[in-house]
C-alpha cells in the first residue's frame, strides 16, 4: 500500500435519513501513458503501484506480446511507460482504457492459454474468498477499490492486486504471473464485484 495515494476529504455522509459532515479517506488515481516502440498506444487511469505488472498485463491481454520474452526493454517514468517489443502489431491509434469498461476490442479477443484441470469444492471457494478479502488492504481503508487474485490448483495465491477498475487489477495479476513465469499455473481467478461482460 506504500505507493497508494490516500487523501482526507470532507464529505457529507447520509445514513438512515440523516446527514453528517465527516472527514473520509479517498483514494486517488493517476493517468499512465504506455508507449510501444515509440508510439503512444495505451492510456489509462490507474491506482499507482505495480506499474510493471500493469503494463505487462495490458500488453499480454491486448495481444501485443505473447510472453515476457517479447519485451525487449521496459522503462517506467512518472505517469508513463516506454516499452520496446518484438513484432509489435500495427497501431490504430491510442486505446483509452477506462475504469468503468476496460479496454476490450471485440474483434481482437486474445487467445486464451490452455486451462488447468482441477476440482474445488464450495468450502474451497469460501476459503479462497476469505484469503482474497484478507488481502484487500486499500479497500479496507477507503472502500474505493476493486481487487483481483489468481490461484493455482492447490488454491495457493500466486497474484493479487487492487485498483480503481477490476480490469486494471486483473491486468496487474496477469502481468505478475507473466513476469514471474507462473501464467501456466493459473487455475482460478477471483474478482471483486460482478464479473463484467469483458
Amino acid at each position: 500500500m506504500n505507493s497508494v495515494k490516500i487523501v482526507k476529504r470532507n464529505i457529507i455522509r447520509f445514513r438512515k435519513g440523516s446527514a453528517e459532515r465527516v472527514a473520509d479517506d479517498v483514494i486517488v488515481e493517476d493517468p499512465v501513458e504506455i508507449y510501444v516502440n515509440g508510439r503512444m498506444s495505451f492510456f489509462c487511469m490507474r491506482l499507482p503501484g505495480m506499474e510493471r505488472e500493469l503494463v505487462t498485463g495490458i500488453l499480454y491481454s491486448e495481444g501485443v506480446i505473447s510472453s515476457l520474452g517479447d519485451i525487449l526493454n521496459l522503462e517506467l517514468f512518472p505517469g508513463a511507460a516506454r516499452v520496446e517489443v518484438k513484432n509489435a502489431p500495427g497501431s490504430d491509434g491510442v486505446r483509452v482504457i477506462t475504469s468503468s469498461s476496460g479496454g476490450l476490442r471485440t474483434a481482437e479477443v486474445p487467445q486464451l492459454p490452455r486451462m488447468n484441470d482441477g476440482l474445488f469444492s464450495s468450502d474451497d471457494l469460501f476459503r479462497v474468498r476469505d484469503d482474497f478479502l484478507h488481502r484487500q488492504e486499500v479497500f479496507d481503508v477507503t472502500g474505493g477499490t476493486h481487487a483481483a487474485a489468481l490461484y493455482n490448483t492447490e488454491l495457493e495465491n500466486i497474484a493479487f492486486a487492487e485498483d480503481i477498475g477490476r480490469h486494471n487489477a486483473l491486468d496487474k495479476c496477469i502481468g505478475s504471473v507473466v513476469i514471474n513465469g507462473k501464467l501456466g499455473e493459473t487455475f482460478l481467478v477471483m474478482l471483486s464485484s460482478r464479473m463484467s461482460f469483458e
